[in-house]
């Protein structure tokens, strides 16, 4: 799915608003509480096939260890997102993790292993944290 075949629906192009707009990771029950206190009450299907269909669009990313979306700052990186998430603040920060995913690929490739990855997540101490 390429950026130009994209169909941002109204209730998409919402929870991709609430997200862009909390900068920070939010999970789908969060994200129906914000679209119900915007005015614009919805059902969780409609959060989790938007989420599913933002995901595939590689315009939000999906933090597996806790079970939340952060909206894609980056775009050029395409789906080898790597995501520093705080793990006092719950701050993300995304940075391209093409590099660290292709040592991933080529320790996996020698060991016959074939890695469904495409988004690492490191957690840690942001720099406001860790101070």
């Amino acid at each position: 799915m390429t950026r130009e075949t994209l169909k941002l629906t109204s209730p998409r192009q919402k929870v991709f608003d609430v997200l862009r707009d909390a900068g920070r990771p939010l999970k789908p029950y969060d994200i129906l509480r914000q679209l119900d206190q915007q005015g614009t009450p919805a059902h969780p299907p409609t959060i989790y096939r938007a989420l599913d269909f933002l995901t595939t669009a590689g315009l939000v990313h999906r933090l597996d260890s806790a079970g939340a979306f952060v909206a894609c700052n980056h775009g050029a990186h395409g789906a080898t997102a790597m995501l520093l998430v705080c793990q006092t603040c719950g701050a993300v920060d995304e940075c391209d993790g093409a590099p660290f995913l292709a040592g991933v690929q080529h320790e996996s490739a020698k060991r016959g292993f074939k890695p469904d990855l495409r988004i690492l997540e490191i957690r840690g101490s942001c720099q406001a944290c860790a101070t």
